[in-house]
């Protein structure tokens, strides 16, 4: 979580909290998805996730991240509906690239 409230002034509070709010939901998100990709009862299991769902996992999380970041450019980009469909074509081909992956 980040909180680095003292640092900023008492007024700018609430929007400071609206801002860093996406990437606080985020971390355990991250956390989650990589735990489950990397961590299993047996070693047999472990070996085969680590082959097939750790990489996806991390293409995922890496994909989260930067749509996250990009959003927040949204609001002072000149081309904002190109920028909306860039991320939907990349998350398209994200999927398509895990399914050929595991094909």
């Amino acid at each position: 979580m980040i909180n680095i409230s003292p640092m900023i002034p008492e007024q700018w509070h609430g929007l400071f909290e609206l801002l860093v709010m996406p990437i606080n939901l985020l971390l355990p998100l991250q956390m989650q998805i990589l735990s489950m990709a990397w961590n299993a009862d047996s070693m047999g299991i472990v070996i085969a996730k680590r082959l097939f769902i750790f990489f996806p996992a991390v293409a995922v999380v890496v994909g989260l991240w930067c749509t996250l970041l990009t959003s927040y450019s949204l609001v002072v980009r000149p081309q904002r509906l190109k920028l909306v469909g860039t991320l939907l074509v990349l998350w398209w081909d994200v999927c398509r690239s895990l399914w050929l992956f595991w094909a």
